[in-house]
């Protein structure tokens, strides 16, 4: 593995459909560096928050996309991406508003990621390598 991402991404979390698996190391990458900044400035830049809700729509789009190409159904899938995206929105939103520490959305993102690729990625993967 060339990507110097995956290095974030521990391999009980690979789910071996490449772009899923970039995706991921990614977005954990991403929450690496912003802890990081955030622990720099004590604060969390608003581009920064966009940014990471931005690649969580992304990834959500592209899982969306290969189940479709795949003639998978993704309907209950969807649903929970769809309700971490509103949570997310929820909880920059408070963060923002200085209602909410920013290490909290950050460790949040991380377990509800790490648990998602698990429960349910991993799933995915299989059902898009059957199809």
């Amino acid at each position: 593995m060339s990507d110097p991402h995956r290095q974030f991404l521990p391999e009980q979390l690979l789910v071996n459909v490449r772009l899923m698996d970039d995706q991921h190391a990614h977005l954990f990458a991403q929450l690496e560096a912003l802890k990081e900044l955030c622990i720099a400035q004590n604060a969390l830049p608003q581009s920064e928050a966009e940014a990471l809700y931005q690649t969580l729509v992304e990834h959500c789009d592209s899982e969306a996309a290969l189940a479709t190409a795949a003639g998978v159904d993704f309907t209950a899938h969807n649903k929970k991406h769809q309700a971490m995206l509103t949570g997310i929105r929820k909880m920059i939103n408070e963060v923002l508003h200085e209602r909410l520490d920013v290490f909290s959305l950050i460790r949040y993102v991380d377990y509800w990621f790490e648990r998602h690729i698990l429960d349910e990625d991993k799933h995915l993967a299989k059902a898009l390598g059957d199809s």
